[in-house]
């Protein structure tokens, strides 16, 4: 290898601190990264309500299996992240994480959604959010974490005002058009890397790559 490709090897390395799939293991889910085989109904299902497009200020997703299947696949862990919540209890799928990267600035985009309506207002959020930001931030070398959410998902407001590991960075006034017509404000949370508020109560037990 050149000198000239040494360095822009060691400039990617940089770029891209560490890459794969994601699996944390806490006191009561499993955080990991999604595979296309993962894909089914129940996703499907929860991708296409409308409870689900309200919260995320989106219509409804028609997928297919196979849609599912790629959109699934075209998160790289690296870049972006779809991250499975799944129920010790139950051995089941719940919801998920989605995460994006930039880089060089090594910030990232969070959604997220609980789909199992038998999970919804468990505080599902409040119990796994922690090792994530936790993850991330040890393991992926990310800064900050921000969580973009529409001022009229008063559910997700309520999960993310009471948490201290974020904070209301900035309201963003009549920043997206609501599908259904008009505009609506997007309040921006944001988590850092150094808040040194770790929990270790919900925290990471074990975690590989």
């Amino acid at each position: 290898m050149s000198e000239q490709n040494g360095a822009a090897g060691t400039r990617q390395d940089t770029l891209y601190p560490q890459s794969g799939p994601v699996f944390i293991d806490t006191r009561d889910f499993v955080l990991r990264s999604l595979t296309p085989e993962d894909a089914d109904e129940r996703m499907l299902g929860w991708l296409a309500s409308p409870e689900v497009a309200t919260g995320l200020n989106i219509m409804p997703m028609g997928f297919d299996l196979n849609g599912l299947r790629k959109y699934i696949a075209g998160h790289d862990n690296r870049a972006g992240y779809l991250i499975g919540i799944f129920s010790k209890e139950e051995r089941l799928l719940i919801g998920f994480y989605s995460l994006f990267v930039v880089f060089p600035h090594m910030h990232a985009t969070l959604t997220s959604i609980i789909g199992d309506k038998n999970h919804v207002g468990t505080r599902v959020y409040w119990r796994t959010v922690d090792a994530l930001l936790d993850y991330f931030y040890k393991n992926r070398g990310i800064y900050k974490i921000r969580a973009p959410i529409v001022a009229r998902n008063f559910r997700m407001l309520f999960n993310f005002m009471q948490n201290s590991r974020f904070v209301l960075e900035a309201v963003l006034r009549n920043e997206s058009v609501v599908p259904t017509g008009g505009r609506t404000d997007v309040l921006m949370f944001t988590s850092f890397s150094d808040d040194g508020k770790g929990n270790p109560e919900f925290g990471i037990r074990n975690a590989e790559l």
